[in-house]
């Protein structure tokens, strides 16, 4: 078992041995064509409770990425374990994950990895939290709870219902969604 880039983990040379994975491209083939990968919760979750697949995935990404540190291990082992319940176990599950929820779901802003987090994220959720920035939490959640997650969604709301009649947006909610729309307005033009 000679034809890795990289020495093998000791935990999981057994492992390798009884699934035939002799050298890099069976590796990349038994990972990329797990049944399970193709369903990013699924396969999370199957990693969180498997430490032995968690292992060769991690082998796996060492060897994708040219020996950079894998994704996962860039974290505690308690923010692993939250990535995993949550889905994300590579770079691309959490760029598809905050582009459809929000990263404070994963870290507070505070948080020390925040930063490399918000870095690896799309331009469209980075996009996303600064529109939500603009508002108060209590706006925050009317817009959620009326299916406003970004920009074109509440220009959507507007032109249905002009807010009027819009569940829980009351006279502060809609004063700020007007401030917003001035501003975005004026900085347009």
């Amino acid at each position: 078992m000679s034809r890795f880039k990289y020495s093998i983990p000791e935990a999981i040379r057994p492992f390798l041995i009884v699934k035939n994975i002799t050298s890099v491209e069976k590796l990349i083939d038994y990972v990329e064509n797990h049944p399970k990968k193709f369903v990013p919760f699924m396969y999370a979750d199957f990693l969180w409770k498997n430490d032995l697949e968690k292992e060769v995935f991690l082998f796996y990404q060492k060897h994708v990425n040219e020996g950079k540190l894998p994704f996962l291990l860039n974290f505690a082992y308690v923010t692993r374990r939250k990535f995993l319940s949550m889905g994300v176990y590579d770079e691309d599950s959490l760029i598809e994950f905050t582009n459809r929820y929000r990263v404070s779901l994963l870290l507070s802003q505070d948080h020390p990895m925040y930063d490399f987090v918000y870095e690896l994220m799309s331009d469209e959720a980075k996009e996303n939290m600064r529109f939500f920035d603009s508002f108060s939490t209590g706006t925050q959640n009317v817009l959620k709870h009326n299916g406003v997650h970004r920009k074109a969604d509440l220009m959507d709301l507007i032109a249905k219902t002009n807010l009027i009649d819009v569940p829980r947006v009351g006279k502060v909610a809609r004063e700020e969604i007007l401030r917003y729309l001035e501003r975005g307005f004026y900085d347009e033009n």
